[in-house]
């Protein structure tokens, strides 16, 4: 009788009365185009989880900075691997670019990251771990992900996608940021305000990661 649709990212609440009040500030200014590189949303998320602003990269959407980070490290040729199923851009950005995307099958609805490290070839640059996964919605604990980080070759860029970060409460749901962007893995940890925070409409997400990466995705943004 009753369904809440996660599925599409949208919750079944509206934005805090904040958010729509500081948007509505905001058309006052619409005679003045935006700033493009999210100057203040990026210092006061650096301030939020205690990393440099050239570590954040803000895009329309954290789905915005996956298609951003395949330009700016693919080439026609080179590989990405991902779990399957799950969230369509990591396939699909890929292709556009010429690049092969690698599907390794779930087992038991969730990532199986022995079998992502298995498919791991020289030519691979990208591995996804979206955690919790969309469409299953199951989660990779922190055991897995240690384990995992500790064995990929240096060659590939890990991207962690917990753009549903705050629904998971399980004590063995690791915090990405903290116990790995910023112990200097070479990951992206992908986040977003369209979950949780009921913005999906205004389409703002963030990655944080190493310095040159954001630089990379920055200039073919």
């Amino acid at each position: 009788e009753r369904v809440v649709k996660l599925a599409s990212n949208e919750g079944p609440y509206g934005p805090f009365p904040a958010a729509p009040e500081a948007i509505e500030r905001t058309t006052r200014e619409g005679n003045r185009y935006p700033d493009g590189g999210c100057f203040r949303l990026c210092h006061v998320l650096a301030e939020r989880h205690g990393v440099r602003p050239d570590e954040i990269t803000v895009a329309a959407g954290s789905d915005a900075i996956v298609g951003y980070l395949a330009y700016a490290t693919l080439d026609p040729g080179d590989e990405v691997v991902t779990g399957w199923p799950s969230f369509p851009s990591y396939v699909l950005d890929p292709l556009k670019l010429g690049a092969l995307p690698i599907r390794v099958p779930l087992q038991a609805y969730r990532f199986d990251l022995e079998a992502l490290l298995d498919a791991i070839t020289p030519r691979t640059k990208l591995v996804f771990v979206a955690s919790p996964n969309n469409p299953t919605g199951t989660m990779t604990g922190r055991s897995e992900l240690d384990d995992y980080l500790a064995r990929v070759p240096e060659h590939v860029v890990t991207v962690i996608d917990q753009a549903y970060f705050e629904y998971i409460d399980d004590p063995d749901y690791p915090d990405a940021i903290e116990e790995y962007a910023k112990r200097g893995h070479r990951v992206v940890v992908l986040r977003t305000f369209s979950k949780i925070y009921g913005l999906a409409g205004f389409r703002v997400g963030y990655g944080i990661g190493p310095a040159e990466l954001v630089a990379g995705i920055r200039k073919v943004q």
